[in-house]
Protein backbone atom coordinates (compact mmCIF):
# COMPACT_ATOMS: atom_id res chain seq x y z
CA UNK A 1 0.00 0.00 0.00
CA UNK A 2 1.42 3.22 -1.05
CA UNK A 3 1.49 5.66 1.82
CA UNK A 4 0.25 9.01 1.42
CA UNK A 5 0.12 12.12 3.54
CA UNK A 6 -2.10 15.03 4.30
CA UNK A 7 0.00 18.35 4.66
CA UNK A 8 2.89 19.08 2.23
CA UNK A 9 6.58 19.04 2.07
CA UNK A 10 8.19 22.66 1.98
CA UNK A 11 9.45 22.80 -1.45
CA UNK A 12 11.34 21.39 -3.53
CA UNK A 13 10.48 18.71 -1.17
CA UNK A 14 7.31 16.78 -2.41
CA UNK A 15 5.31 14.27 -0.64
CA UNK A 16 2.63 12.13 -2.10
CA UNK A 17 -0.79 13.00 -1.88
CA UNK A 18 -2.33 10.03 -3.64
CA UNK A 19 -1.95 7.76 -6.29
CA UNK A 20 -4.20 7.01 -9.28
CA UNK A 21 -4.60 3.43 -10.66
CA UNK A 22 -6.41 2.40 -13.78
CA UNK A 23 -9.65 4.87 -13.63
CA UNK A 24 -9.89 8.69 -13.62
CA UNK A 25 -11.50 10.25 -10.54
CA UNK A 26 -15.44 10.52 -10.44
CA UNK A 27 -18.08 12.27 -8.08
CA UNK A 28 -18.19 14.03 -5.40
CA UNK A 29 -14.82 13.62 -3.13
CA UNK A 30 -17.21 14.15 0.15
CA UNK A 31 -14.55 13.23 2.91
CA UNK A 32 -12.00 16.51 3.92
CA UNK A 33 -9.30 14.17 4.96
CA UNK A 34 -8.67 13.00 1.21
CA UNK A 35 -7.11 16.82 0.34
CA UNK A 36 -4.18 18.45 1.02
CA UNK A 37 -4.23 20.71 3.80
CA UNK A 38 -2.56 24.33 2.64
CA UNK A 39 -2.71 25.91 5.68
CA UNK A 40 0.68 28.33 5.78
CA UNK A 41 1.06 28.14 2.03
CA UNK A 42 0.13 30.63 -0.39
CA UNK A 43 0.80 28.46 -3.51
CA UNK A 44 1.55 25.19 -4.35
CA UNK A 45 3.67 22.65 -6.69
CA UNK A 46 1.39 19.77 -7.85
CA UNK A 47 3.85 17.16 -9.56
CA UNK A 48 1.98 14.62 -12.04
CA UNK A 49 4.02 11.25 -12.22
CA UNK A 50 2.70 9.18 -14.76
CA UNK A 51 3.53 5.36 -15.06
CA UNK A 52 3.78 3.65 -18.68
CA UNK A 53 1.73 6.04 -21.26
CA UNK A 54 -0.93 7.50 -19.17
CA UNK A 55 -1.40 11.42 -20.09
CA UNK A 56 -3.45 12.80 -16.99
CA UNK A 57 -4.72 15.69 -16.96
CA UNK A 58 -5.76 17.52 -13.78
CA UNK A 59 -8.81 19.93 -12.06
CA UNK A 60 -7.40 21.38 -8.63
CA UNK A 61 -10.34 21.11 -5.90
CA UNK A 62 -11.39 23.13 -2.82
CA UNK A 63 -13.03 22.02 0.67
CA UNK A 64 -16.09 23.87 1.22
CA UNK A 65 -17.66 23.25 4.55
CA UNK A 66 -20.60 24.88 3.26
CA UNK A 67 -21.11 22.01 0.89
CA UNK A 68 -19.62 19.23 2.48
CA UNK A 69 -17.39 18.36 -0.51
CA UNK A 70 -14.55 19.75 -2.58
CA UNK A 71 -15.59 22.14 -5.68
CA UNK A 72 -13.90 23.60 -8.27
CA UNK A 73 -13.41 27.44 -8.05
CA UNK A 74 -15.75 29.70 -10.24
CA UNK A 75 -13.15 29.79 -12.96
CA UNK A 76 -12.42 25.87 -12.99
CA UNK A 77 -8.31 25.59 -12.33
CA UNK A 78 -7.26 22.91 -14.71
CA UNK A 79 -4.20 21.23 -16.33
CA UNK A 80 -4.31 18.95 -19.54
CA UNK A 81 -1.82 16.06 -19.46
CA UNK A 82 1.61 16.93 -21.02
CA UNK A 83 1.55 14.15 -23.65
CA UNK A 84 1.31 9.63 -22.87
CA UNK A 85 3.84 9.05 -19.88
CA UNK A 86 5.47 12.52 -19.88
CA UNK A 87 5.31 14.00 -16.05
CA UNK A 88 4.51 17.91 -15.36
CA UNK A 89 4.58 20.42 -12.84
CA UNK A 90 2.23 22.96 -12.26
CA UNK A 91 1.95 25.92 -9.58
CA UNK A 92 -1.47 26.52 -8.05
CA UNK A 93 -2.48 29.33 -6.02
CA UNK A 94 -3.94 27.27 -2.64
CA UNK A 95 -4.25 30.48 -0.37
CA UNK A 96 -3.82 28.15 2.60
CA UNK A 97 -6.75 25.70 2.05
CA UNK A 98 -7.63 22.49 1.93
CA UNK A 99 -6.97 21.09 -1.76
CA UNK A 100 -7.97 18.05 -4.16
CA UNK A 101 -6.02 17.26 -7.42
CA UNK A 102 -8.57 15.56 -9.15
CA UNK A 103 -7.56 13.62 -11.99
CA UNK A 104 -10.29 13.89 -14.65
CA UNK A 105 -8.41 12.02 -17.79
CA UNK A 106 -6.07 10.22 -19.57
CA UNK A 107 -5.42 7.28 -16.96
CA UNK A 108 -6.68 3.42 -18.12
CA UNK A 109 -6.08 0.08 -17.16
CA UNK A 110 -2.34 -0.73 -16.43
CA UNK A 111 -1.89 3.02 -15.83
CA UNK A 112 -0.78 4.64 -11.96
CA UNK A 113 -0.20 8.22 -11.44
CA UNK A 114 1.13 9.51 -8.77
CA UNK A 115 0.60 13.13 -7.30
CA UNK A 116 2.96 15.22 -5.19
CA UNK A 117 2.58 18.08 -3.56
CA UNK A 118 5.03 20.71 -2.14
CA UNK A 119 4.02 24.32 -0.40
CA UNK A 120 5.67 27.61 -1.56
CA UNK A 121 5.61 30.14 1.06
CA UNK A 122 5.71 33.90 -0.27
Amino acid sequence: MTTTKSTPGLAPNFVLHREVKEAVDSGDITNVKSGMNMEGFSTCIIDVSPSTLADPSIQILFWSENHSKFVAENSPVSYPGAGAGKGYQQQVDCAGRVMFVFVDSGVTTGDTVKIGVAGCKR
